[in-house]
């Protein structure tokens, strides 16, 4: 268990021996446990049952963001992760930030933990390594997917023909991808979308695209309910 977990659940719940509590793998499964025994840097479990409820989104949602400055990043994986995002991926754009020094995965992986369990999701979302648009996969023939990137004034209703497994969202920087960007994302299967004739901060971007995504394909989707519920 994170040392985060422990202090929160030693000193700001004060929780003791015999007391209950809910735990999740990260990976999907959730649990009600009993506290069994606690140490300074140590909370031991008894696992009770499995909850066979699931607050995860049967779709699978990847998301390839223009890395931003801090802490407009650390927003968009709190909010992105609450909305049911699956992967986070920055990538590098033309007009968008330029790390030169090694990113701070260990934070941002400790921001997706505390997001995921604040929202009650038992599935923490994977932190890709970052790439270029150049580098961002070609479309896995073997699963139904929409692929959607965001380009301003560009008018694209999404259409509920059928429901695909995957949704995969290309979000640039402030500035907007550059056209040779765009074309690459075009002949990598993206389509374009446009988000009405308001200028949003990317952050905001994501998570308008994210609830989208969700209402018509995902959880939020009338009459649509996981499998596992």
């Amino acid at each position: 268990m994170p040392e985060d977990d422990i202090h929160h659940i030693r000193n700001v719940l004060r929780y003791k021996a015999g007391d209950q509590l809910f735990v999740f793998d990260g990976i999907g499964a959730e649990y009600r446990a009993t506290i069994v025994a606690m140490g300074k840097s140590e909370v031991i479990v008894r696992l009770e049952e499995q909850l066979l409820h699931c607050k995860e989104s049967p779709l699978i949602i990847r998301l390839f963001a223009a890395l931003l400055r801090e802490p407009a990043w650390d927003d968009l994986m709190n909010v992105t992760t609450q909305l049911g995002v699956t992967l986070i991926q920055p990538i590098f754009t033309e007009r968008g930030v330029r790390s030169g020094r090694s990113l701070p995965t260990e934070r941002w992986e400790r921001i997706l933990r505390a997001a995921a369990k604040q929202s009650g999701r038992s599935r923490i979302p994977q932190l890709a390594p970052m790439i270029t648009v150049h580098e961002i996969p070609e479309l896995d023939h073997s699963q139904s997917a929409v692929r959607l990137a965001l380009v301003p004034n560009h008018s694209c209703q999404l259409k509920r023909e059928y429901m695909p497994e995957v949704v995969d969202i290309a979000v640039g920087p402030e500035g907007g991808f550059v056209p040779e960007e765009i074309n690459i994302l075009m002949s990598n299967q993206f389509v374009p979308l446009g988000l009405g004739r308001r200028i949003l901060r990317v952050e905001t971007a994501c998570a308008a695209a994210l609830v989208l995504a969700q209402h018509y394909y995902g959880d939020m989707a009338s009459g649509i309910h996981n499998p596992a519920e």
